[in-house]
């Protein structure tokens, strides 16, 4: 890739360094399906997956993107439990709001209780 007339290697711009870390995290996964890596590993194995240092880093402290480095870290467990969190704890606590104020939360959008 060029800029400014200087040759710069694709992994050092931004772009490429998110391609980077997605398919390190995807690797670990695929790895440990399951379980992941382990809580606060993926900096500890990152060198196994990606064997260059790259802008400068050794390693980034995590995969840039929520969904994979859960799966990375916690595998298919704690993914699940992401979108718990993200889905249906938001889901569910519209729905019991929605129950409370009757079917009318439209009107009564300042009032929680």
């Amino acid at each position: 890739m060029k800029k400014i007339g200087i040759v710069i290697p694709a992994y050092r711009e931004s772009a490429g360094i998110h391609l980077e870390l997605w398919k390190a995290a995807w690797r670990m996964f695929k790895d440990r399906p399951i379980l992941g890596a382990g809580l606060s590993n993926y900096n500890t194995l990152f060198g196994h997956y990606h064997s260059l240092p790259f802008a400068g880093r050794p390693s980034w402290g995590n995969a840039h993107d929520t969904c994979l480095f859960q799966m990375a870290e916690r595998g298919l467990i704690g993914l699940a439990a992401l979108q718990v969190g993200m889905v249906w704890m938001p889901t569910l606590a519209l729905y019991c709001w929605m129950g409370r104020s009757g079917g009318r939360a439209d009107r009564r959008w300042g009032r929680l209780w």
